[in-house]
């Protein structure tokens, strides 16, 4: 495609919205995936489930939707330990009445070119791509020579959205793939970019590794984190994004915390804020702060920063743009909670919850699972099973298919909070939550 001809094709952000018939679901695709790689005959998967083969042909044609309780006969059937579940539910949260094409670049062996998909089919391309070879194409054999166009900078930036939005509701590991390979293509513009352009696709590039990073983060590889994380502040130092390089730290305190470097984990929140950075960063830094200072029984200091993060949070711009959470209105509040739990006030801190987590969203599935659990771990603690059985039963219905290395560790904590219980259900959650995905 002619340089021209390309630009043309992207311009679709700036023009009219395009509409586009999603004709094939994301479960339908899943399920023939699965199925083939069973080396199961469509007949032959009917008689194992107990449906008509006509019945499965429709709905891997997608003519047809899946029930919740046919899904699981299917999972069960083709032995895919939960997996078609968890798409099912996916399927089920990503359905858009917006349905705007999105243009995403991909690498190839001719260079980089464009893929237009909707909302839904941008999943299921994620899904399909899980193990894509295209993605990893070496930039070195897709180096261009001339700036990418402002509306190619403009839909990778778009789709960089897209991905924030799509990692609220689905498996991290889904988007990895796709993730690795926007910063490839970033990769193939960026060397030999000049002046401005130069400096928004280095910028670009730390942030979609930030989040690549964030997402490894999430499937607890943490090596592949921190090497993301330094691959993001380097882009970001070449972009002159000090916010961004700052925020990398940030970053590197949540890895650490998860290595049970929690003095470590301090000093890199504490190292966020040496920068000339605004009120949001300085916000998120305290609140790691916080959280580590909690961890060490500082109770004192903790506050202290909490208290610090309250006061930035408020004279926060967000047209300056913001590093707090963007589907946690009382994020300070929600951090709040986890220093009363760590410091031994689970009902102050089921309090603060109580408050708070009805006001997440329902799309921001891994933040309700997240918090969900704290304030079941903080029940459990005041002594009150019954509820924190129920209210982890709710929370983990919500992040259904959703993984979070947070809510893991909150699980472990659950299982031994709850391990002599002897309420109804408590056995049955504690096997529950020994087998929540890694």
């Amino acid at each position: 495609m002619s340089p021209r001809g390309f630009d043309a094709l992207l311009s679709v952000f700036g023009g009219d919205r395009v509409q586009h018939q999603t004709t094939t679901s994301l479960f339908a695709l899943a399920l023939r995936r699965t199925r083939e790689s069973a080396g199961a005959s469509l007949s032959a998967l009917a008689r194992k489930a107990g449906y008509h083969p006509s019945t499965l042909s429709k709905i891997e044609n997608g003519q047809r939707d899946a029930s919740r309780d046919l899904a699981e006969d299917l999972d069960t059937a083709l032995k895919a330990q939960g997996a078609l579940l968890k798409v099912w539910h996916a399927a089920r949260s990503t359905t858009d009445t917006d349905v705007s094409l999105i243009w995403v670049l991909i690498p190839t062996s001719e260079g980089v070119s464009p893929m237009a998909l909707s909302r839904r089919d941008l999943v299921a391309a994620i899904l399909a791509a899980a193990g894509g070879a295209a993605m990893a194409a070496p930039p070195s054999a897709l180096a261009t020579t001339t700036n990418p166009s402002p509306e190619t900078i403009l839909g990778m930036r778009r789709l960089l959205e897209e991905f924030w939005r799509l990692g609220r509701i689905t498996d991290p590991a889904t988007l990895i793939p796709s993730l690795t390979g926007q910063i490839s293509t970033i990769g193939t513009f960026a060397p030999n970019a000049t002046g401005s352009v130069r400096t928004d696709l280095f910028g670009l590039g730390a942030r979609f590794a930030e989040y690549l990073a964030y997402m490894f983060e999430e499937i607890d590889d943490r090596s592949a984190a921190r090497y993301w994380i330094d691959r993001g502040e380097q882009m970001a130092r070449a972009a002159a994004d000090v916010e961004m390089a700052a925020y990398m730290w940030v970053r590197r305190s949540r890895v650490l915390a998860s290595d049970r470097s929690t003095a470590e984990a301090i000093a890199a929140a504490q190292r966020a804020r040496s920068a000339s950075v605004g009120p949001s960063l300085r916000t998120v830094s305290l609140l790691r702060e916080a959280e580590g200072l909690a961890q060490r029984g500082e109770d004192t200091r903790a506050h202290r920063a909490l208290d610090a993060a309250a006061e930035f949070h408020i004279v926060a711009d967000p047209a300056e743009g913001t590093w707090c959470s963007r589907t946690v209105p009382g994020v300070v509040e929600v951090v709040r909670a986890r220093v009363l739990v760590d410091l031994g006030r689970p009902g102050d801190a089921a309090e603060v919850l109580d408050g708070q987590l009805p006001m997440i969203p329902a799309t921001s599935r891994r933040q309700r699972m997240r918090y969900g659990l704290l304030l079941a771990l903080a029940r459990s603690r005041e002594g009150e099973h019954e509820e924190a059985i129920r209210l982890t039963r709710v929370a983990l219905d919500e992040g259904m298919g959703v993984r979070s290395a947070e809510a893991r560790a909150l699980a472990v904590e659950l299982r031994e909070s709850l391990a002599w219980s002897d309420a109804s259900g408590a056995r049955a959650l504690r096997r529950d939550l020994a087998a929540l995905p890694g």
